[in-house]
């Protein structure tokens, strides 16, 4: 979803954060 997407941006920027909700954990194509 959109918000795996933000967090894999996020990872990217290596401003690295772990997924805070239960819809970014469930969406495998954020790692």
């Amino acid at each position: 979803g959109a918000l795996a997407r933000r967090a894999r941006a996020r990872w990217a920027s290596k401003d690295l954060k772990l997924p805070r909700s239960s819809e970014e954990l469930s969406d495998g194509r954020f790692w």
